[in-house]
């Protein structure tokens, strides 16, 4: 697993954001880890490809993958593992945060039928 800033993405994830990357939409553009909100669960969380970068944001480099993320969600997510799932409740990134321990971040694309939509691969939870 690689990992910055005690953000770790599992192999599994490193590979779906290596496969995104390559889209021609996404080439050249880093991997946004931004917070949508927050429900009685916890945090909802969200990851896009970007080209813009914002004062304060911190960016790094994972096994290739340019990542990017903010001051309020590197706060948040100080100690989490992203993880990628496939399966017959949908297929996404799964955000683990031990500050949160009840509850795990889901970043779902929800396509029972194995259907992609490679215009919006990265939906909001």
């Amino acid at each position: 697993m690689a990992a910055f800033m005690d953000i770790t993405l599992t192999p599994l994830a490193l590979e779906k954001a290596h496969s995104l990357a390559r889209l021609p939409q996404f080439k050249g553009k880093h991997l946004r880890i931004y917070l949508c909100g927050k429900d009685c669960d916890g945090f909802l969380y969200g990851m896009n490809f970007d080209t813009q970068s914002e004062e304060g944001d911190v960016t790094w480099e994972q096994d290739g993958i340019r990542l990017v993320i903010d001051p309020t969600a590197r706060d948040v997510c100080q100690g989490c593992t992203i993880d990628f799932a496939d399966g017959d409740e949908g297929t996404g990134f799964l955000f683990h945060n031990p500050k949160h321990s009840n509850y795990q971040g889901k970043f779902w694309k929800k396509n029972k039928k194995k259907e992609t939509d490679e215009s919006n691969p990265l939906p909001e939870s």
